[in-house]
């Protein structure tokens, strides 16, 4: 079927469907032919076509990249890799972290404060 064809049954059915509840006949006729009329009138097209371009969102031209924010980024990035090559290189080696947690297996004294509880 032509795409116009099934465009203007589904216009058709848009107006049955708006003017169903209308119980006169001449009444529902007159309402559907003044929406029509109102639909197509130029002064009308003219006004919508001028509130949707009023509605549309307006996109700011690009702002500047913020230096400070850029340089901080960068250092991160910079931060990350030097990380990720020292546990890389140092991966069999101990921390020094776990070396002062777990004193490399020599036991711990024990106060005296530890032996009450």
């Amino acid at each position: 079927m032509e795409d116009w064809v099934e465009r203007l049954h589904q216009w058709g059915i848009r107006l049955r469907r708006r003017f169903r509840t209308v119980q006169d006949p001449l009444v529902r006729a007159t309402a559907r032919e003044k929406a029509t009329s109102r639909c197509n009138h130029p002064e009308v097209l003219a006004q919508v076509n001028a509130t949707d371009e009023q509605n549309k969102r307006i996109f700011l031209v690009k702002k500047e990249d913020d230096t400070i924010s850029t340089k901080r980024k960068h250092q991160r990035g910079e931060g990350r890799i030097r990380a990720h090559q020292y546990f890389a290189e140092n991966k069999d080696l101990k921390l020094t972290w776990a070396e002062l947690l777990f004193n490399e297996g020599e036991e711990k004294e024990v106060d005296a404060r530890d032996e009450e509880l």
